[in-house]
This record gives structure tokens, sequence and C-alpha cells, in this order.
């Protein structure tokens, strides 16, 4: 791997993959270890051709690290949904119609 300015030294091809696929840590845990980002340390990853878990694989790893998703426990308010329904009929594209097709072609 190439070097770094930075103080603090890149882990080893083998360090990391004994962390992402023996310990089973995530991006963000491994990056947090070496105080980079998470993006650092898929970089690493993927440098070193360890093939990579799908996004949100583990959401253990997130509820570990402190870490929530920006939409748990949270529902959208009812004047946002009409917004968002009203937006692709405003440029003329019609919504699916939700339930049966004869019971609606007959209204």
């Amino acid at each position: 791997m190439a070097k770094t300015s930075s103080a603090i030294p890149r882990p080893a091809v083998d360090e990391v993959r004994e962390l992402y696929v023996g310990r089973g840590l995530g991006c963000l845990e491994i990056g947090r270890m070496f105080e980079r980002n998470a993006y650092t340390a898929r970089g690493w990853l993927l440098a070193t051709g360890i093939t990579t878990r799908p996004r949100s694989s583990n959401a253990a790893v997130l509820v570990r690290c402190g870490q929530r998703s920006a939409f748990a426990g949270r529902k959208h308010r009812p004047e946002g949904i009409a917004k968002f329904m009203a937006s692709p009929i405003s440029v003329g594209l019609v919504p699916y119609p939700h339930g049966d097709l004869e019971e609606l072609e007959a209204a």
C-alpha cells in the first residue's frame, strides 16, 4: 500500500484481514481503531483484495459503535407524505393504483 503523510501508520494487510474477516468487524470499527473514517478502511480492504460485505449487512456494528440510523423510530408526517405524493402528479405522472383494478375502473 502507498505511504501516507499521517503520523498513524496504516495497518498491515494481514491485520486488516484478521479484523474484517476473522473478527467480523466492519469498516466503521476498523477505521476508528486507526483514527480514520470508514471510507478509508474500505479502501484498505479493496486495495488488499478482500471482498467486502454488503453495506448495512451487520446492523449490530452500528449499535456497538453507538450510532443509529437517522430514520430509526421515525415516521413521516401526513403533510410530508402528501407533498411526496403530489410531486409526481404535478409533472403529469399518475400514482400506482392500489387495490383492485376493475373496482377502480368502475368508479
